[in-house]
């Protein structure tokens, strides 16, 4: 339970980080002085955002908890993605590669 709890704070933190670094590319945008790429990135990001909002709102409806894994699990099923890339596996496993590259 407690590698759980600490997976889930480390997923928690890389989607914060995410989010600063999408925040600070939208200023780049406003600026004009952001790339395509930073641009595709920080779009990306936003779709995690929006994800993640529409998690916590399917946690705070009663019974919500109970709902979300089923929600998650079928979603995969039918080729959707409702979880922010902090929280898959795959694209979690890639950033640590990333980050051991640089």
């Amino acid at each position: 339970m407690k590698e759980k709890l600490l997976k889930l704070k480390d997923q928690l933190a890389q989607e914060g980080s995410d989010t600063k670094y999408m925040m600070k590319i939208y200023s780049k945008v406003l600026c004009g002085t952001a790339t395509e790429e930073e641009i595709d990135k920080a779009n990306d990001q936003f779709g995690d955002v929006l994800k993640s909002a529409g998690l916590l709102g399917l946690f705070v409806i009663p019974g919500g908890s109970l709902i979300m894994p089923v929600a998650i699990k079928l979603a995969s099923k039918l080729g959707i993605n409702l979880l922010p890339s902090a929280f898959s596996e795959e694209e979690s496993e890639q950033k640590e590669g990333d980050k051991t590259i640089k």
